[in-house]
């Protein structure tokens, strides 16, 4: 029941009180069958009437072979100005892909090309001009709705979303959507599984993280490196399960030609990374953990937080050099560079492009914040020149300390990345036991 104090019923009564009628071309739309009419469309322009006491209005009457195509478009224009619901949108893409007479399964291999190209072969005016609109939403293939098309194309992940959505009353966001779909491609099993654990207690943010520590399976890591499908499941029949193998294909350089020998190569190439690694000496662990903020004992601060780390420059007594690291962002009075990544230690973007760069301000103090003029003299003396780009290894001179703070900081970027920088301490600062936990974690891995 819509209320009479609806925004746009009372717009629509202010219309009437005025000219006597509801606006021009905008009639009410029933469907015909037999002698009954339904309503489609209009129940606000109802509304405002009956409190006008207006007892006549427009009315266009369809078939009710047409209702189906009406409500799509109705649908379908409306979800560009209204926050699109994953359970209703779903039910209209299964109505979509049925009129059609498409399998939607059939989708789950298409790009976005290819769904303007099946659509646009289908939809002819003649046919179906009710699903204009759709096809100009799936333009924007990136759009909520976009996304949710693509999720009922993936038969599995599209039930379990629609139960979760629909259980717990949860709207995932199109952000959520697009990187559940994704990790649903590289590992369909532990993203179902992640799904299963969610319930009325969800926390975008929370579930976010989890879902990046997800990893990939073996044929996708593969399928990154190795352009013949035949050799890709090869290779993840015979190494299935195998951990140490999949390591291997992350940090392995593949770009090699296709050819009939190449699953041989690489399985020579693996018993070789097998060989060497049994020949290292597992390293221990050596850091000890403490439970603190920046304060005046530590040496280096990482943190993505800029505030966090002039506070802590400004505020620490001067005894010896204090070095902020603020990664992602831009400082006034720090010295800017970017740090090269191999793709091992490097995150995906929004278009699962892996950003093999990453930005970070250095600020120095040490009788004050150095000057520019200075800067570049304390990096030569460090690590023997003062460059934009460094490799983090190359950045051990200015690293390599005796106590680290981790804040604001490791959930950020890949536990690679976040466990080589904290090896180079012998004393990592924490803000708490999950934290540490966390940390550790990112070290075994390493190892």
């Amino acid at each position: 029941m819509i209320p009479e104090s609806d925004q746009t019923v009372t717009s629509l009564a202010n219309f009437v009180a005025s000219n006597g009628c509801v606006p021009d071309g905008d009639p009410i739309v029933v469907v015909r069958s037999g002698e009954l009419f339904s309503l489609l469309s209009g129940s606000k322009r109802i509304k405002a009437s009956k409190i006008q006491e207006i007892r006549k209005i427009d009315v266009n009457v369809i078939d009710e072979k047409d209702s189906r195509q009406f409500s799509l478009r109705k649908f379908f224009s409306e979800s560009r100005t209204v926050d699109t619901k994953i359970v209703e949108t779903m039910g209209y893409v299964k109505a979509v892909f049925e009129h059609f007479d498409l399998p939607l399964i059939q989708s789950s291999t298409w790009k976005d090309n290819d769904w303007k190209h099946v659509f646009g072969n289908h939809i002819k005016p003649e046919v179906c001009n009710a699903c204009l609109f759709f096809i100009s939403l799936m333009s924007k293939i990136q759009s909520k709705i976009g996304r949710i098309f693509k999720l009922c194309s993936l038969e599995d992940l599209a039930d379990k979303v629609e139960y979760i959505c629909g259980s717990f009353n949860i709207e995932f966001s199109s952000r959520i959507l697009y990187e559940i779909i994704n990790k649903y491609r590289e590992n369909s099993v532990d993203t179902i599984s992640l799904l299963s654990e969610v319930d009325n207690n969800y926390n975008e943010n929370k579930f976010r993280l989890k879902l990046k520590s997800i990893d990939a399976n073996l044929t996708t890591l593969l399928s990154r490196k190795v352009k013949d499908p035949t050799v890709v499941s090869t290779l993840a029949a015979a190494y299935e399960g195998d951990k140490s193998f999949s390591n291997f294909v992350k940090g392995a350089d593949m770009r090699w030609k296709n050819g009939k020998n190449i699953a041989r190569h690489i399985c020579s190439r693996y018993e070789e990374y097998k060989t060497a690694k049994t020949d290292v000496v597992t390293e221990v662990i050596h850091q000890k953990f403490e439970f603190s903020g920046p304060d005046e004992s530590t040496d280096i601060l990482l943190t993505t937080n800029s505030k966090t780390a002039t506070s802590w420059l400004d505020t620490t007594v001067m005894s010896k050099d204090r070095i902020a690291f603020v990664f992602s962002a831009t400082v006034p009075h720090s010295s800017i560079h970017s740090i090269l990544l191999p793709d091992s230690q490097s995150m995906k973007n929004r278009y699962s492009l892996l950003c093999n760069r990453l930005t970070v301000s250095i600020l120095i103090k040490q009788d004050g914040l150095l000057a520019e003029d200075t800067i570049s003299a304390f990096f030569e003396s460090k690590v023997g020149k003062y460059r934009e780009t460094y490799k983090i290894n190359e950045l051990e001179g200015i690293i390599k300390t005796k106590k680290i703070c981790v804040n604001e900081f490791h959930t950020y970027f890949h536990p690679d990345f976040v466990a080589e920088l904290v090896s180079y301490a012998d004393i990592v600062q924490v803000n708490s036991e999950a934290e540490k936990d966390q940390i550790l974690s990112f070290i075994k891995r390493r190892q």
